[in-house]
């Protein structure tokens, strides 16, 4: 499925903390999935990402906050937050609360 159709600019996103165990190892984030045991290491705007996950946010104001503190342009941004979505969505990483 195409990633525009999972996300919406409204989409309402949370990360899942019940689900995995992490720890910061130099400037990554290491996560271990409770249900299969695999690691997962997010690496600056990933690891980014992951903190501002920590409270419900829309997909907009995610995109808005990674505009703020990296020098991107808005495509580029639009495009690699979303795929970055659908890949923790795709690994159960995250919720979506209301689409």
């Amino acid at each position: 499925m195409p990633t525009s159709k999972l996300f919406g600019p409204n989409t309402l996103l949370q990360r899942n903390d019940n689900r995995f165990l992490s720890s910061i190892v130099n400037d990554e984030v290491i996560l271990m999935d409770i249900k299969t045991g695999n690691y997962i290491a997010l690496k600056s705007v990933g690891n980014a990402i992951w903190d501002i996950l920590i409270s419900p946010i829309t997909v907009s104001a995610l995109i808005a906050q990674i505009l703020e503190e990296y020098e991107v342009s808005e495509e580029e941004a639009t495009t690699d937050t979303m795929d970055f979505l659908k890949q923790l969505l795709d690994q159960g990483m995250i919720s979506i609360l209301t689409n």
